[in-house]
């Protein structure tokens, strides 16, 4: 028996229904639970920060090559719950997703809010498929990593240092 996954606009009624969310976090649940109304529940509960702003600060960070600063990232994900730790890994792998994706398909079909399809069309000129893909790859060696209880502050900044060293070429991962 096949049952079709909800449309956005009945996922944001049902979330607007059941949670007290403002559009932005209504709209980030719904594109990154893809129709599954159980998740998109769940995830909505454990919002806390908007995952947009960290991942584009963490990304510029990685740019820069802030090491104190990300060594202080680090830090404060270490600090937070590992569920949440692995919903921010999941969040950046959809952006980066999105991200390759965009490479290949018209703006229209993204499943991005407005600033983060802003953020992709920038990190899409910065870096190449080949880096973008790299980086999904060690975003979910990471995802599995945590859940098997790798320490967070190093897997973090293992993981910021890579990226850091891939937005300069001198590095495969």
């Amino acid at each position: 028996m096949y049952v079709p996954a909800f449309t956005d606009e009945e996922m944001r009624q049902i979330l607007k229904e059941q949670m007290a969310l403002d559009d932005h976090q209504n709209t980030q649940c719904i594109l990154l639970t893809e129709g599954n109304v159980n998740q998109a529940l769940k995830l909505a509960q454990r919002l806390e920060p908007p995952y947009f702003v960290l991942f584009q600060t963490w990304m510029r960070l990685c740019y820069t090559r802030d090491l104190t600063q990300l060594v202080e990232q680090a830090d404060i994900f270490h600090q937070k719950p590992k569920i949440e730790q692995m919903h921010f890994l999941t969040y950046g792998l959809h952006l980066l997703r999105e991200t390759m994706v965009g490479h290949f398909v018209p703006a229209t079909l993204a499943r991005v809010t407005e600033p983060e399809q802003l953020f992709t069309r920038r990190l899409r000129k910065t870096v190449t498929h080949g880096q973008l893909r790299d980086w999904v790859s060690s975003l979910n060696q990471a995802h599995d990593c945590l859940a098997r209880n790798v320490s967070a502050k190093i897997m973090h900044l293992d993981l910021s240092l890579r990226i850091a060293q891939s937005f300069r070429g001198k590095v495969t991962m």
